[in-house]
């Protein structure tokens, strides 16, 4: 009977360092998920904010490449044909390289 408790009371303790061990692994890989998702939360964050950024660029570019076309429609108006071809050249010329840019 004793032999049976003893090897009953070694079958627990067994069970228990497992459970210890299992317990040891599974915190492991939760740090590490959770340095993962942390990691990929920073990486998101990165691009949301490159993001706007571009946006803001993309809209300031916007506005400029407007800002030339209008000028180019008032050059249009203009009586001086050899200044106002010269000068929409060079306009088509600003607003072509800033189209390159977005």
């Amino acid at each position: 009977v004793i032999e049976e408790e003893i090897i009953k009371n070694e079958e627990v303790i067994k069970a228990q360092n497992q459970l210890k061990e299992n317990e040891r692994i599974l915190r492991a890989e939760m740090a590490s998920r959770d340095n993962k998702i942390n990691s990929l939360t920073s990486q998101q964050d990165a691009i949301k904010t490159e993001s706007k950024h571009l946006h803001d660029d993309n809209l300031a570019l916007e506005q400029e490449k407007a800002k030339l076309l209008k000028q180019i429609d008032t050059l249009k108006q203009d009586d001086s044909k050899a200044v106002l071809s010269t000068t929409i050249d060079r306009l088509r010329a600003e607003v072509a390289q800033k189209e390159e840019t977005l």
